[in-house]
């Protein structure tokens, strides 16, 4: 599909159908798009969903929201005769990318057909910004065929307008992943082996060394909570059994998730795609990972949902804005080293009440940011034929 080739099971799905395609790269803009889709499904009950993704994790998550007539697919390269037979076989009434994907050939070829294609969720770290503004020139001309952006801050706003979009064309409508509902799937602690007395502490999608500062915190942690119980869920599944020898070295034994059974003095490892966002409502605390090393950081949304206690590393420049209303309004707590780890996760140990307290702020931060999904629709129905 990638080369524009498409089976005729395929063909099928879209022939003679008003399609809406929408794209997203990976894991993180398929989940932000969610809420999205549940309302383009409600508003255009007739049209065929197309979802396009990059990555094969993308993938498997987009086939978890769409409906069996609608089409999954990996994004085609973007070169000129691909993206024309591309937009040709599947004719959509509107392009809708999550985040900030800028594919100059597939928004030239939309465009001529006179297709509407509308940026939502939009955002640009500053590691992205840096970069297209080294190519601010000729990215002007792609901007200012889109038709639309939804802009998730004022900052992402304006940083989308100096590189060259239509000033009225950007509108702020805010964060869609404020609006993922709470999961009927959330998973319990006893399906986690862990029983009514034991405690559990998540550490989600580390990256290494953070494995290694996780399990020398933990080995403290427990001295004091010998009902303490760790997971980790790597960024990267590929790096389980990396993980596993590490947790070895440290003297515990390691267990997938996938192959839950008796875990009794076990840390537990997420060897599954798509899990961690429900299995946060197993947590007592949450820390978010690639922050305590130069990475970015991940969005501490989906934890907030269930009213966790989060604490996270400097490196949160990827998720500055969210992470910064989360600390303004003491969501959330920053720890620059192991040590401030340790001693953070301990005072939440002893102290139930405090992480209840930053637990009902999170619930505040998130009731108080929703709405995205539905600014987003309103603009995107003025489009719509």
């Amino acid at each position: 599909m990638r080369l524009g080739i498409f089976p005729e099971s395929a063909i099928a799905k879209i022939k003679g159908k008003k399609v809406i395609w929408l794209h997203a790269v990976s894991v993180g803009e398929a989940q932000a798009v969610s809420t999205l889709v549940d309302q383009l499904k409600a508003s255009y009950p007739n049209f065929r969903l197309v979802i396009s993704t990059v990555t094969k994790t993308g993938n498997k998550i987009a086939r978890k929201l769409a409906r069996a007539e609608d089409l999954i697919i990996y994004s085609p390269l973007d070169i000129g005769f691909i993206v024309r037979a591309v937009v040709r076989l599947i004719n959509p009434q509107a392009l809708i990318v999550a985040e900030t994907e800028i594919w100059p050939n597939l928004v030239a070829g939309l465009a001529k057909r006179k297709i509407p294609v509308i940026l939502v969720n939009g955002r640009l770290s500053q590691g992205s910004f840096k970069g297209y503004k080294i190519i601010r020139c000729f990215l002007k001309g792609v901007l200012q065929r889109f038709s639309l952006f939804c802009m998730q801050t004022k900052e992402d706003a304006q940083k989308i307008i100096y590189l060259g979009a239509d000033e009225d064309k950007v509108k702020v409508t805010g964060n869609m992943k404020f609006d993922v509902q709470l999961s009927a799937l959330s998973y319990q602690p006893s399906v986690l082996g862990l029983n009514k007395e034991e405690r559990l502490f998540i550490a989600g999608s580390t990256h290494r060394p953070e494995e290694r500062i996780i399990l020398e915190v933990y080995k403290q942690l427990i001295k004091n909570y010998p009902d303490l119980r760790l997971l980790i869920a790597p960024r990267h599944i590929e790096r389980t059994q990396e993980i596993e020898k590490l947790v070895v070295k440290f003297g515990f034994k390691p267990q997938r998730v996938s192959k839950i059974g008796e875990t009794t003095n076990s840390v537990l490892i997420l060897d599954t795609i798509g899990q961690l966002k429900s299995l946060y409502a197993a947590a007592d605390i949450v820390f978010i990972g690639g922050s305590l090393v130069r990475h970015g950081g991940q969005n501490p949304i989906e934890p907030a949902i269930f009213c966790k206690p989060i604490l996270f590393g400097p490196y949160m420049f990827n998720f500055s804005d969210v992470a910064g209303v989360f600390l303004k309004r003491k969501a959330a707590i920053m720890v620059r080293d192991a040590q401030e780890l340790e001693n953070v996760s301990m005072k939440l140990l002893r102290e139930p009440l405090l992480s209840e307290r930053i637990g009902a702020r999170t619930r505040e931060v998130i009731q108080e940011n929703r709405g995205a999904t539905l600014r987003n629709m309103e603009l995107i129905r003025g489009l719509l034929k």
